[in-house]
C-alpha cells in the first residue's frame, strides 16, 4: 500500500518515510545499546549536544530522502545551515530532526526519530512522522496551526 503526498511535481510515498524512520531508529538503537564511551558526544555552537547516533540517524535518513526524492531539498539539524536566501521560495522541502530528545538519549531515556516533511507557503500543511525505536511505536500526523492531528501507525 501506499500514501502519497504530493509535494509540487514530486509525490512523495509517506510511508517509505516511516521506513525511513524506522532505519534511522534502528542506527540509533545500536549506538545505544553500545558501548557509552563511542557515542562520541560534543557540543555544537548553540551548545546542544551531538552523538554518533544524531551523525549516523541524519545519514541514513538524509541519504534515503536523497534517493528518492532528488528534487525535494532537506534541512535537517545536523546538516550545515542554508541561507535564507537559498531556501525562501521553496514551496516543499523535507525538515529532519533526526534524533530528537538529545539529552534524554545521553541520560539513557525516551527518544525519538523523526522525519517530517512540510509544504510552505500555503495553508501551513506540515506532514510528520515519527519513530521511537526503544518502543517500537510510530506515529504519523498532520499538524495545522494550533492543532496536532495524528496516531500511531
Amino acid at each position: 500500500p501506499t500514501m502519497n503526498v504530493q509535494c509540487g511535481s514530486t509525490s512523495v510515498d509517506v510511508l517509505e518515510v516511516v521506513k525511513i524512520a524506522k532505519r534511522a531508529g534502528v542506527a540509533i538503537m545500536a549506538i545505544y545499546e553500545g558501548e557509552k564511551d563511542k557515542w562520541e558526544v560534543e557540543m555544537k555552537s548553540d551548545a546542544s549536544p551531538l552523538t554518533a547516533a544524531n551523525r549516523e540517524a541524519n545519514r541514513v535518513i538524509c541519504e534515503a530522502l536523497s534517493t528518492l526524492y532528488p528534487n525535494l531539498p532537506i534541512v535537517s539539524e545536523e546538516n550545515e545551515s542554508l541561507a535564507y536566501e537559498e531556501r525562501k521560495n521553496w514551496q516543499h522541502h523535507f525538515c529532519v530532526d533526526p534524533l530528537d530528545g538529545t539529552k534524554d538519549f545521553i541520560k539513557h531515556g525516551e527518544r525519538s526519530v523523526y522525519g517530517q516533511h512540510r509544504r510552505l507557503p500555503g495553508p501551513h500543511a506540515h506532514r510528520w512522522c515519527g519513530d521511537n525505536p526503544r518502543t517500537g511505536r510510530r506515529l504519523l500526523g498532520r499538524a495545522r496551526p494550533r492543532c496536532v492531528q495524528g496516531g500511531e501507525w
